[in-house]
């Protein structure tokens, strides 16, 4: 019987041909690569990806950005979800430990007028979330993508953030011969997370994107669910 170790196991055990070391000093780097390639609109603001735009709308379809509603992005990188989510809640935080994609979402959440939308800089994975009062500070926890969201250890330290809700998109399926190898394309993340929170008892939901570009296919993965709602299975 495939049980919460056997999942658990799945996630942690894959070794990807190349391994990427997640630092500060390299997302700094990477940071100026990543703002360039987002583009601007007539605006001179940054497109929206697909994928930030269809998961604002699912979160809103869901009833779960209100005004009365905080949420934290952890791993938010350039702050696309915390603008995209800023005029629909109460107050947003983005978390990161660079430096530089956090500086550009605070200076892009100015000149929208989003005083609302707040940029923190930490290493999730190090800090200690009731020294830094966030531990159940937020009705909505939400990550896309981000390596400090991607094992069984880190999404119980991520699911503590909230006091209701967590949402999580990885990759469900990469067609890009260049990057197949990189962590997390193989849709283990998703597949396991899913079982994972379902064999402790809450009722995950699921949602897909699909975004076409140049040189790639890619499916991502939506996880939603209640922490309020859990069931001994």
């Amino acid at each position: 019987m495939r049980d919460i170790d056997y999942f658990a196991e799945l996630w942690t055990s894959r070794k990807p041909t190349q391994a990427i070391g997640h630092t500060a000093e390299l997302w700094d780097e990477r940071a100026e690569e990543w703002v360039a390639k987002l583009g601007v609109d007539g605006t001179g603001n940054p497109t929206m990806t697909e994928r930030v735009g269809q998961s604002t709308a699912y979160l809103l379809q869901r009833g779960l950005l209100t005004p009365a509603t905080t949420v934290i992005d952890v791993g938010c990188g350039p702050g696309l979800h915390v603008l995209a989510i800023a005029p629909y809640v109460r107050r947003v935080v983005g978390l990161d430990f660079s430096k530089r994609f956090l500086e550009y979402g605070a200076g892009l959440a100015k000149r929208r007028g989003l005083a609302n939308a707040e940029f923190i800089y930490g290493d999730f994975e190090t800090m200690d979330l009731d020294t830094q009062g966030l531990a159940g500070a937020f009705d909505l926890a939400v990550s896309s993508l981000s390596p400090g969201v991607s094992s069984p250890v880190k999404i119980a330290k991520f699911a503590r953030l909230s006091r209701a809700w967590c949402f999580n998109t990885s990759f469900a399926y990469v067609q890009d011969s260049e990057n197949s190898d990189k962590p997390g394309r193989d849709g283990t993340g998703f597949y396991s997370l899913f079982n994972l929170l379902w064999l402790q008892g809450y009722y995950p939901e699921t949602s897909y994107i699909d975004e076409i570009r140049p040189d790639s296919e890619c499916r991502y993965g939506s996880v939603l669910w209640d922490l309020r709602k859990r069931d001994p299975r």
